[in-house]
């Protein structure tokens, strides 16, 4: 979970700061967020879905401040 966050965070800090052109681009934005969490998650089946669960929760909490440029709606996409 803090290997996401940490990613997510640099992906956010990477839109603001080095490609802002990139804050409209929904596509890029969802396709990165999905990799992160993806790259991240549990290997095994019974463990994925708490796993989409807590970090769900998590990120939606840390979302304004944290990830502004990744969104709320592109994390609740991401986990379903």
């Amino acid at each position: 979970m803090i290997q996401v966050d940490r990613d997510l965070y640099h992906l956010s800090s990477y839109i603001e700061l080095e490609k802002p052109e990139q804050k409209e681009d929904s596509d890029f934005i969802s396709k990165s967020t999905m990799d992160i969490i993806e790259k991240n998650q549990p290997k095994r089946e019974d463990k994925k879905e708490d796993f989409l669960k807590r970090i769900r929760k998590y990120l939606l909490m840390r979302a304004p401040y944290d990830y502004y440029y990744v969104g709320k709606e592109t994390i609740k996409n991401s986990t379903k």
